[in-house]
């Protein structure tokens, strides 16, 4: 939070003396999405992120952004127990989550680089965006009629407001061609009231794609 706070000052204070570059585009890209906010489980989305800049004449256009990322099963283990005495006290289980997430943002694309032969960079700052993550969770042949897992992960909708930036570079070869490293904030909401072994996805994601120019 702390540095994408930073990264809204430093922005502002760049757009004063750096024009953005006027082309509206459609952007496609795609790559690998970890989560940074401390979970004792690795979650992993393949993430597929639209970007939209419509045609503007002022200095700091607006961006306008769609991310989802398609979950990537995380594993886990979880203990259950019975009191039927034929059979086992105790059984490990294999927990398995699917972490998926869905982002609309609205921000200001800032132009950092333009040349011809090192490309163009620009920095995405969005200080808008709604979130909303999906947990769905199973437990491999879980006997749940004999057996009872204490404490279990739980299927869980969640969504709230939240922050984001990118960092975009254009190839100088062809800026048709674009790579991106992205990176949001947890949601700004409550905690769940049932204690749950994972917390709100801070993505950060790597994709590559491409850009769609239109009215040059």
């Amino acid at each position: 939070m702390k540095i994408i706070r930073f990264l809204l000052i430093s922005t502002i204070c760049v757009s004063s003396i750096t024009a953005a570059n006027a082309q509206s585009f459609f952007s496609f890209s795609t790559g690998i999405s970890t989560d940074i906010n401390r979970n004792r489980k690795s979650f992993y989305q393949i993430p597929v992120s639209v970007q939209w800049k419509p045609e503007s004449s002022t200095r700091l256009p607006l961006i306008f952004e769609f991310d989802y990322g398609i979950p990537l099963i995380t594993t886990g283990s979880g203990e259950a127990y019975t009191l039927n005495p034929q059979l086992p006290e105790k059984v490990t289980l294999t927990e398995s989550i699917r972490a998926s997430i869905f982002t609309i943002s609205v921000g200001f694309q800032i132009n950092l680089l333009n040349n011809e032969k090192k490309g163009r960079l620009c920095l995405d700052l969005f200080p808008l965006a709604l979130s909303s993550q999906h947990y769905k969770i199973n437990y491999k042949n879980y006997d749940k009629e004999n057996y009872e897992v204490l404490n279990p992960d739980l299927n869980r909708n969640t969504g709230g407001l939240a922050m984001a930036t990118a960092l975009i570079y254009n190839f100088h070869k062809n800026q048709d061609m674009m790579a991106m490293i992205r990176i949001q904030s947890p949601t700004f909401t409550k905690k769940a009231d049932y204690p749950l072994s994972y917390n709100c996805i801070a993505p950060l994601q790597f994709t590559i794609g491409y850009n769609f120019y239109y009215k040059k």
